[in-house]
Formats: structure tokens, C-alpha cells, sequence
């Protein structure tokens, strides 16, 4: 397979929540009737299904179709969303994710897994 060069230690099967929001999103685009690009979508599919890693163009193509749905998302945060999709491009884990956009839910995220003590009745 000429796909096994491009591996990174990331791959697309490491966040499958990723990965599937990505393979429900295109389809959905693919039941619509008026797509032009359903080729391409069909194309990211199978590669996503086999856990393939799509390239950096192939997402930038679907870019304008996933931001009708996630329309409260900017292009950057797209991508580094479905970074972990993607070979030769730096993935974005899930904690850095939340860091960088939603650092207020990864405070509360990481508050609510604090272990429960009774260090404060103790001091």
C-alpha cells in the first residue's frame, strides 16, 4: 500500500469519536441530491471506513460543506478537529483541542475528574 509511508503515530482509528463525527457528516452530505461532490465524499468515506487517513486537500474540499453544520466552528478549528483524519499534518489531541478553544469546559472537565478527598475538612 503506498498510504503506509504517510502514517504518523496518530492515525485515525486513535480518536474514533473524531473520526465518526467526520464519516456521519459526509453521509449525510452524500443522501443530498443536490452535491457536486459526492465522488470525493464517497472517496474520504471509504478511505475513513479502512482507517485510512485522508490528505490535507481532500478535507479542505469538504471544509465548505461541514461548516454549514458546524456553522459556530471557525475553518482553523475544523481542522484541527479532523486533524487526527489527516496524514502529514500535526494532530490535535482531544485535551489540546479543548485547550485551545473551550478552555473553560476542559477546566470544569478536569475539576469534575479531580479525585473526591477529604483534604479540606482537614485542614
Amino acid at each position: 500500500m503506498i498510504y503506509n509511508n504517510f502514517y504518523r503515530t496518530t492515525k485515525p482509528n486513535d480518536y474514533p469519536h473524531r473520526t465518526d463525527e467526520l464519516r456521519t457528516l459526509l453521509k449525510s452530505y452524500l443522501k443530498k441530491n443536490h452535491i457536486k461532490m459526492k465522488p470525493v465524499m464517497n472517496s474520504i468515506l471509504n478511505s475513513l471506513s479502512i482507517n485510512r487517513p485522508i490528505s490535507n486537500r481532500q478535507l479542505e474540499v469538504v471544509i465548505p460543506y461541514i461548516r454549514n453544520n458546524l456553522s459556530d466552528h471557525s475553518i482553523e478549528q475544523i481542522k484541527d478537529l479532523f486533524s487526527v483524519c489527516v496524514y502529514d499534518v500535526i494532530s490535535v489531541s482531544d485535551y489540546d483541542y479543548l485547550d485551545k478553544y473551550y478552555p473553560k469546559i476542559l477546566e470544569q472537565k478536569l475539576k469534575d475528574e479531580e479525585p473526591n478527598t477529604l483534604e479540606p475538612f482537614y485542614q
